[in-house]
């Protein structure tokens, strides 16, 4: 069963931590915030879980996500402790790799403490940024 909730506060997620207040949201689990069909604005709707996307790997914890409404696909962020993380997508019944770590040199500078937020996509561009490195881009569909 999905669980609505209004947002008690704002989201804020280009904002340094040091510099939030109280009752500013920065990264939320397993939810969408969306406006809902009865007018609702910033409804928090847990993530459909009817599909497996990857199996679960104790090695791989997700770390920042993107819902792109456009074409109805969701990405996401995953930390390896063998350094080798990956930018997956899931896109109805199929989940590919768009980015591993291990393709560029020096990989990715990713921390567990530190969620990658402040997800755009500009045409085929996603943008991200995890508040430590400097902000990245990678085309999705190359």
């Amino acid at each position: 069963m999905i669980v609505q909730k209004y947002f008690k506060g704002i989201l804020d997620a280009d904002s340094e931590a040091h510099l939030l207040s109280e009752g500013v949201w920065v990264n939320a689990h397993n939810v969408n915030v969306r406006d809902d069909a009865n007018g609702g604005a910033n409804v928090v709707k847990q993530v459909p879980g009817t599909y497996q996307a990857t199996t679960r790997r104790d090695d791989k914890r997700v770390i920042g996500d993107y819902y792109d409404a456009r074409w109805n696909r969701q990405f996401f962020f995953r930390y390896a402790t063998d350094g080798l993380h990956d930018i997956i997508c899931f896109d109805g019944g199929n989940t590919y790799i768009v980015f591993m770590a291990d393709i560029v040199k020096g990989g990715l500078a990713w921390s567990v403490s530190n969620p990658i937020h402040s997800v755009q996509m500009a045409g085929d561009l996603l943008y991200f940024c995890d508040g430590v490195s400097p902000p990245m881009r990678i085309n999705v569909e190359r």
